[in-house]
């Protein structure tokens, strides 16, 4: 929504992650979290029902999603992280002349974040996998600024991905 942090009319934060986290594979981020049951300290489902049932199911619920969160801290970093730098690689290499502007707010930012990541987190967010994660981010982007009032469209999270986390 507008204003709201994260707000862009061509790429809404929350999806930047998902495309992000699933291109990279990241299982504990936070839509891995999410898959898993958990809410990253973020998501929360709607309260519903009431009596002892569902005060327990909700209890359970918050405690799977702390131990989720707890676990998938490092991959929640690294989502930070990762859709940092490929908001600002999108951003650049935009055919917008506002959209490339912009990215120059990122850029010193983005520098540091590289130099101080560590090692498998590079390997992984290399040249190859940022030009799959931004055309991912392209394809995303049109189906969402193509959406009327009221459309929706589905981003499916892939079920070999899905992290199990303790029970």
């Amino acid at each position: 929504m507008n204003p709201a942090p994260g707000y862009d009319a061509f790429m809404p934060h929350d999806l930047l992650h998902f495309v992000v986290e699933r291109e990279l594979g990241l299982t504990q981020g936070i839509f891995g979290q999410v898959a898993a049951g958990g809410t990253a300290r973020t998501f929360h489902a709607s309260a519903q029902g009431v009596g002892r049932a569902h005060a327990r199911t909700r209890r359970r619920a918050r405690a799977r999603g702390e131990s989720l969160a707890r676990e998938g801290s490092e991959s929640a970093a690294q989502s930070e992280r990762s859709t940092y730098i490929c908001l600002y690689e999108w951003l650049r290499r935009s055919t917008d002349v506002a959209r490339r502007h912009r990215a120059q707010d990122f850029k010193d930012d983005v520098s540091g974040m590289r130099s101080a990541m560590p090692t498998h987190e590079a390997k992984a967010l290399n040249a190859a996998m940022i030009d799959r994660i931004c055309a991912a981010l392209d394809g995303t982007s049109r189906q969402w600024t193509e959406l009327g009032d009221g459309q929706s469209f589905t981003l499916v999270w892939p079920e070999g991905r899905r992290h199990a986390g303790r029970r």
